[in-house]
């Protein structure tokens, strides 16, 4: 990110919000917030907000991955348990009492 300062030209790696705030400097008489020789290039400010925009994109795209992999997964779970419970009222009646007295 660059800001040009009485014409100099800086480097800055970080976030076009700190940048802005480095540029402006109070007014000690009136305590209000004044842009003083700085001169801010849009086009990296566009440029950090693109590359945020992506950011944001990448995680919401891996959070809803997330979140169907967890799906999927309780999905799986739900379905065997359903089918174990099956399997036990499914089975003849004497096995059927022999498991269900081995869990009460």
């Amino acid at each position: 990110f660059y800001v040009y300062e009485n014409n100099v030209v800086i480097n800055n790696k970080r976030s076009s919000r700190e940048v802005v705030k480095d540029c402006k400097m109070r007014d000690v008489v009136g305590g209000s917030v004044i842009i003083k020789n700085c001169h801010i290039d849009k086009s990296e400010i566009n440029k950090i907000q693109s590359n945020n925009e992506n950011r944001s994109n990448k995680i919401q795209t891996n959070n809803e991955y997330l979140s169907n992999k967890i799906q999927t997964k309780n999905k799986y779970i739900l379905n065997k348990i359903q089918g174990s419970n099956e399997y036990i009222l499914n089975v003849n009646i004497p096995t059927r009492n022999k498991l269900m007295s081995n869990i009460y």
